[in-house]
């Protein structure tokens, strides 16, 4: 920089500002630091008007004063209409205000604020009634509209703080109908201001609630503001298992059966929190991606296997889901015929004998293959597969002259079995009634 008279200084933590005058008046402004402490010394210089940066010509206003130095009750600096003098500093020279500008409409300045000493922000306020250009605001601050962006983790490893966003998204809610206005975005707040390292989309996050920083710019005037918005992570949905559901079929054997999909949802879920997630069942990976045409429970399958797409969707974020498929499978029945009961003469008169059950194998199996035989003294027995008839092929009724033999017929490839029974029966010997010897005469 150009500095003349008292004002010279160096530049140690500065911010250019330029500024256009669209309506001509008094260019004053009161530059006031966030902390009171005396010790907290702003200066300032002023360069134009209609400069450019690369030949801003001598400085026009610039005031170096240290507050502390000059014993002034406060460390606010400026321009004031209540001055005569335009430079003045460095150190206790002067009382930190200079001269205000009869601006002239269509004139440019440039504004540069320095903070040699201390550390503490500062607002600026203007005070003339010189008009300037006004920055576009995005849109949503009138309307109410939420920038912040959600969206599924969608990028491996997951729970990372990273996956792709879309800023282009909010372009056209923070211009709304204001013409002329460009959006930028930014990662950090220095960025946006300086316009440098502006972001592409779509822009991978480097955090969960990660701060994006959007200039709003008037294409015209180049003036602009700047708009926040988040972005959030919605984890991904982990599908912690889809087995196959199995079923018996009737005695139709048509491969045909009513199946309760809803049976999945635990295991879908694992040890994830039922209320988090919305589950749906589908017939195509199409609809399990679109969420189309979801599955009633019970549901009756329409081939045998047929394959169902589960899908697991956020609560929140409907967007963030993972699918899984799952095969529908009808086992066959096991059928029983009609059994033959199985007489038997009583040798002893008693009610009881030693019956082979396996000799009936043969009617109940009635040439089927991968099924067994067992034997039970109960139905309950039977459909609870406990307590078979340990020998039976060498089995004593338990109850005289008759009795009722449960069968199970049970698949050796799935768990698919048939019950029937049959009556083991002691007939008694047919009674011979003595005939008296005849005596010839």
């Amino acid at each position: 920089m150009n500095f003349r008279d008292s004002c010279q200084s160096n530049e140690n933590n500065s911010l250019w500002l330029e500024v256009t005058v669209t309506t001509a008046g008094i260019l004053a402004f009161t530059i006031t630091p966030n902390s009171t402490s005396i010790s907290e010394d702003y200066d300032f210089f002023i360069f134009g008007p209609n400069t450019t940066c690369g030949n801003l010509g001598p400085t026009i206003r610039c005031s170096t004063t240290n507050p502390s130095s000059s014993g002034q009750a406060n460390n606010l600096t400026g321009l004031s209409t209540t001055e005569t003098d335009n430079f003045e500093g460095p150190g206790p020279a002067g009382n930190s205000f200079v001269s205000a500008i009869n601006a002239a409409a269509g004139d440019t300045y440039f504004i540069v604020i320095d903070r040699p000493i201390g550390n503490s922000p500062f607002s600026l306020t203007w005070t003339g009634n010189a008009q300037f250009a006004e920055a576009p605001e995005s849109d949503t601050n009138n309307n109410g509209q939420v920038l912040d962006l959600t969206d599924c983790d969608s990028l491996a490893p997951f729970n990372d703080g990273q996956t792709p966003f879309d800023l282009d998204v909010n372009t056209p809610l923070m211009i709304g109908s204001q013409n002329n206005v460009a959006v930028a975005y930014y990662e950090s707040e220095s960025d946006a201001n300086i316009a440098v390292n502006a972001l592409s989309s779509p822009y991978i996050s480097t955090a969960n609630g990660q701060t994006i920083y959007a200039t709003i710019t008037n294409t015209t005037t180049g003036c602009f503001s700047i708009q926040e918005f988040q972005l959030f992570i919605t984890s991904q949905p982990t599908i912690s298992a889809s087995p196959n559901l199995v079923a018996c079929d009737d005695s139709s054997n048509n491969g045909i059966e009513t199946f309760n999909l809803n049976a999945q949802n635990n295991t879908v879920l694992g040890s994830q929190n039922p209320t988090d997630f919305n589950i749906t069942y589908h017939v195509n990976q199409l609809d399990a991606d679109g969420n189309l045409n979801p599955l009633a429970s019970p549901y009756t399958n329409t081939s045998n296997p047929q394959t169902i797409f589960v899908r697991m969707e956020d609560a929140i974020n409907s967007a963030c889901y993972a699918t899984a498929p799952f095969d529908l499978i009808v086992n066959n029945l096991p059928i029983i015929t009609s059994i033959p009961d199985y007489p038997i003469c009583d040798d002893n008169t008693d009610g009881f004998y030693v019956f082979n059950l396996t000799s009936q194998d043969g009617n109940i199996i009635n040439g089927q293959a991968n099924v067994s035989v067992s034997y039970y003294e109960s139905d309950a027995d039977a459909n609870s597969n406990i307590n078979a008839i340990a020998n039976p092929t060498n089995y004593t009724n338990i109850t005289a002259s008759t009795q009722v033999i449960y069968v199970r017929l049970g698949s050796t490839i799935s768990s698919c079995f048939s019950i029937s029974s049959f009556e083991i029966i002691v007939n008694p010997l047919p009674l011979v009634t003595p005939i008296p010897r005849l005596r010839s005469l």
